[in-house]
Formats: C-alpha cells, structure tokens, sequence
C-alpha cells in the first residue's frame, strides 16, 4: 500500500480483515515489523505492508501481488528536487514487476493517477475505486454512492454502509474501499469483508478523537503532515474548529485550503 495519504489506515484495515479471517499474516514495511525482518523471523502466507515513497525508490526486484495507491498529491518535495513528476513516478513504481496474476488497486478519482495511466503497459487487473467519476473495470471495482458503496472483485461484491463505519470522513470510505478491494482480491469472503470493517477502531493520530470537555471535542491529526490530509481532515469537520499546527515547510501549495478555513476555523 502506498499513497500520499491513507497509507497507514488502508494498511492496517487490509491486515485486520485478513486477520479476522484466519489467514497466516504479517504487518510490516513503514508500520509495525520491517518487511526483512518478518521474512527472517517468521513463516507467514501474507505480508500486507505499507510502502513510502523513500522505501519505494530502492525497490527493483519488489512485485506485490495485490498493490494500492491510494492518491498522490504533492508532498516531500524537498526530497524530489522540488519535481512533482519525480515524486510521481516513485509512487507508480508500486506496478513495478506486476505480472497477468496481480491486482493494481487505484482511486478513479485521482486526476494525477489517470494521467499516469497511459505511460505504462500494464498488464495485471485493474481495481479502480472512486466517488466522483464513474469507474468500470472488467476486473472489478468499487463506488461510493448515497451513503453506501459495493466493492467487486470478480464475481464476488460486498456492499458497505458507510454510515456504520467507525472512521468518519469522506477520505476513511475511499480508504475502507481501497482495503475492501484488496481483501476481496486476496480471497475474503464478503461476510467477513463487511463486519471487520465495521469495527476497524480510527488508528491513533489520525483523526483520533481524544476527549470532550466544556463541549469542546479535542481531536488528534498530527498525521496530517501533507495539504490534502489537512483538507480531509477540515472537510470532515462539522463543528467550528480551532486548528493548532505546525511543522516544516516542504514546498506545498496552501491554497486549497483557503475556503475551509475561512468558513470553519
């Protein structure tokens, strides 16, 4: 799993389904375990990994049989010699390797993705997943609509009731189809797809609800490290927000947040 945003929570849905359902799994790459250490350490039938763009970079000979990109909105910059395209092209390296057997699972709704696609010759499934643009793929795919979206792999759906997950946010349904896709390409019945998704607990520092006190709902994002997590965070918001935050400039551009804070903060 990679992405500008959605890694960590998509990543760690994938392994709680898995979980859920019996299999043999290990959660590593820039969450939990290295990936070479669980190698070395332990006999799993799955490894469900989270993959940087920094770690995707020295990756040659890596195939992952089920890959998800999640977005890719401008980030790391500085790294990348202040190039989108630069860093662009390490998200992508995600297909690298993908053979006839494996899944590509992508946002349909991600501009920058669609205009990578035709740079490659892919030759692995396609498993778009969106809620603005309408997707079809013969291999499957999912989408959000009125509340609920159906994920289709195959022959095999599950529909979802958003409003029964437990993470909130426009950006947690793409996150829950993204993961419910996967897990679906990796054999999960949809019974089991559809219940550990509705009791996935928000991963801590993500949107995380700490307390209530006085009325006023502290909320813990310091994940947000990037302009579009921000924007899902604030587009999220349903109540008047005071926005503590900081860090370090890493080139991004800040204007699309400009209409929520003026109308929320």
């Amino acid at each position: 799993v990679t992405g500008s945003n959605g890694k960590t929570t998509t990543t760690s849905l994938i392994y709680r389904i898995l979980r859920d359902a019996g299999m043999n799994v290990a959660l590593g790459g820039n969450i939990g375990e290295s990936f070479a250490y669980s190698v070395a350490t332990g006999e799993y039938d799955w490894y469900v990994l989270e993959l940087s763009s920094f770690q995707l970079d020295g990756m040659y000979r890596f195939r992952a049989h089920i890959g998800v990109l999640t977005n890719i909105t401008p980030d790391h910059l500085d790294r990348y010699d202040h190039c989108f395209q630069n860093y662009v092209d390490a998200k992508m390296r995600i297909t690298q390797n993908m053979t006839s057997r494996d899944f590509f699972i992508y946002s349909g709704d991600d501009e920058v993705i669609w205009q990578q696609l035709p740079k490659y010759d892919f030759r692995m499934k396609q498993l778009p997943f969106a809620a603005r643009n309408a997707v079809a793929s013969g291999a499957g795919d999912a989408f959000l609509c009125d509340g609920s979206f159906t994920a289709t792999v195959g022959r095999t759906s599950v529909e979802i009731d958003t409003a029964k997950l437990r993470i909130k946010g426009l950006h947690n349904a793409y996150n829950a189809m993204a993961a419910a896709l996967a897990a679906l390409a990796a054999g999960v019945s949809p019974d089991r797809v559809r219940q550990s998704l509705y009791d996935f607990e928000p991963v801590e520092h993500r949107l995380e609800p700490v307390a209530e006190k006085g009325g006023v709902l502290w909320i813990n994002d310091s994940k947000a490290t990037n302009v579009d997590s921000v924007y899902y965070a604030l587009e999220s918001m349903t109540r008047p927000v005071v926005w503590i935050a900081g860090g370090t400039d890493k080139g991004n551009d800040y204007a699309p947040l400009k209409e929520f804070v003026r109308h929320k903060v």
